[in-house]
């Protein structure tokens, strides 16, 4: 029996991998790019944090270059952005998967629930991670294995 939107399945697990693949490409460059924007600043190296000293005009000094204020809520901000990139890096790998198992078992109906939980753990992971396109595509993926299980288990075609 063939399912009726299996072509459509499989597209749609194309795009997500494709979409997964620039978001993996892009939290990986953020993370090296923080990480290194976070070298330069700290030239010292750990040294600067262990010798911290607050002087009268409001200004960190340690190992003999100033650390302002402002240095320090950029380097927080870089750290925090690579902590996002990681997390976004963990969210495309999940729709990454769901949409390699979308493109493996599209036509294969007893995997289609498999299929269907994997786009659901995607959509979720998804829209966790700021994926929005990600997440519609992957939810339409659902919908569809779940017509095409429904009409495999009643023995008749998808409506």
């Amino acid at each position: 029996m063939k399912n009726e939107h299996a072509g459509a399945i499989k597209g749609l697990s194309i795009a997500v991998v494709v979409l997964s693949a620039i978001g993996i490409i892009g939290a990986i460059l953020i993370m090296v790019f923080s990480g290194l924007l976070s070298a330069v600043l700290l030239e010292n190296g750990p040294e600067i944090a262990y010798h911290l000293e607050f002087n009268d005009n409001g200004t960190i000094t340690g190992g003999g270059t100033a650390f302002d204020s402002e240095d320090a809520f950029f380097l927080s901000m870089l750290m925090m952005l690579g902590g996002v990139a990681i997390w976004a890096l963990i969210c495309c790998i999940v729709a990454l998967i769901a949409g390699i198992f979308g493109i493996m078992h599209a036509a294969n109906p007893p995997k289609l629930g498999f299929v269907m939980g994997w786009a659901i753990a995607g959509a979720v992971t998804s829209f966790l991670g700021a994926g929005l396109i990600t997440m519609v595509l992957l939810i339409i993926v659902a919908v569809f294995a779940n017509a095409d299980k429904r009409a495999y288990r009643c023995g008749t075609t998808a409506a």
